[in-house]
């Protein structure tokens, strides 16, 4: 059984082209979509029409040059049922593009996007908006539910009205007592049936939830950070050499709260000696604040960063070493991942490619390590 609608939210960055305008004035881009309401039980149901339009508006004093554009489709099958790739216009102060949508629908999840950004400027928005379409059968069985927990209410009730005449006629006639009283019993196991009955109902709903939201999730994607400078960097004597640990993410979704630590390690090492120090290494790191969108990069010589470089001594003699580099960071609602590289120097240039650790990998190096303390 598909499970009831809910809402996901999720960042979607639609890239920004270069124009010729600066706007001196606080962001004035909204994105709003506007759809019916569900008319079923907080449902919409297969076969209905159902109307939503999205908005480009210009809150601002100022006409905005925009870059804009959306996507309407289907989750599951992937394809669109109407898109705007994009588009640019001039929007007036006080005024909108609207793209109005109506159509019926299928059974099945939908997804809404639109994305609209001032061209050369940070200034825009964007919305994503999720709607499920039940089946008659998905319907039927929620207002079942509903009857069932009146039920459960109405049997509640008549069981306190069963008690009280029990009291009542156990106080005038002893003779009855016994019967009144094995008839409430059977009342109330009835009411104890229904609501345990019930409470299963709500656990396999609540479990057939967290498996759709998993495979959602999974179909989604997540972001994929890649090391793309490992060069050292110094200059004519100097014996402090800087590594610079900029990165690129090549997955599906927005990374955001990047965190890198790092460690300088006077050996060649692995992961296990890099996880037995995580404690250590994660003491301190180099804080990227924003978020990087899929096929972007963050150079860390020009990010707004504190402590943007990994600083090493140049060696009086050259031995291979390993340099810890270790990303953490957030996508989506609340999830989360990381991943290490080890880098190998002998001298001031690394000796190989880079070795990549990722988020499995890791956590099965830390349960491995509490197996042998």
């Amino acid at each position: 059984m598909r499970a009831f609608p809910f809402l996901v939210g999720l960042l979607i960055l639609i890239p920004i082209t270069l124009s010729p305008n600066v706007y001196a004035q606080t962001d004035p881009v909204e994105v709003r979509i506007v759809i019916d309401e569900p008319t079923h039980d907080g449902l919409y149901l297969q076969n209905d029409k159902i109307n939503f339009t999205i908005y480009f508006i210009n809150h601002g004093e100022q006409p905005v040059n925009l870059h804009y554009g959306f996507d309407h489709k289907i989750v599951d099958a992937g394809h669109s049922l109407a898109n705007l790739d994009s588009a640019d216009g001039i929007l007036q102060p006080n005024a909108n593009f609207s793209y109005p949508i109506s159509r019926t629908y299928s059974a099945g999840n939908y997804q809404i996007i639109a994305a609209a950004y001032a061209n050369n400027t940070n200034f825009g928005d964007r919305k994503e908006f999720y709607f499920w379409v039940a089946t008659p059968v998905e319907l039927y069985t929620r207002q079942a539910l509903n009857y069932t927990l009146y039920g459960v209410i109405i049997s509640a009730v008549v069981a306190g009205a069963t008690v009280f005449t029990a009291i009542w006629t156990r106080r005038s006639n002893e003779r009855q007592r016994k019967d009144t009283k094995d008839y409430v019993d059977k009342q109330l196991k009835l009411q104890e049936d229904s609501t345990k009955a019930l409470q299963e109902s709500n656990r396999l709903t609540q479990e057939s939830l967290k498996l759709k939201q998993s495979e959602y999730k999974t179909s989604l994607g997540k972001p994929e950070l890649e090391l793309v400078n490992d060069s050292l960097e110094y200059s004519g004597s100097s014996v402090t050499m800087r590594l610079y640990p900029n990165y690129r993410n090549d997955g599906k979704q927005d990374a955001r709260n990047v965190r890198i630590y790092h460690h300088v390690f006077d050996k060649v090492v692995g992961l296990d000696e890099i996880v037995k120090l995580e404690n250590e290494i994660k003491s301190s790191s180099i804080e990227v604040p924003g978020s990087v969108a899929p096929s972007r990069s963050i150079n860390l010589h020009t990010a707004n960063a504190q402590n943007k470089s990994i600083e090493m001594r140049r060696k009086d003699k050259p031995y291979p070493t390993s340099v810890a580099v270790w990303y953490t960071y957030d996508y989506l609602d609340n999830e989360h991942d990381e991943v290490i590289f080890n880098l190998q120097y002998t001298d001031t240039s690394p000796d190989n490619k880079p070795i990549r650790y990722n988020s499995t990998e890791i956590a099965q190096t830390r349960e491995k390590l509490r197996g042998k303390t």
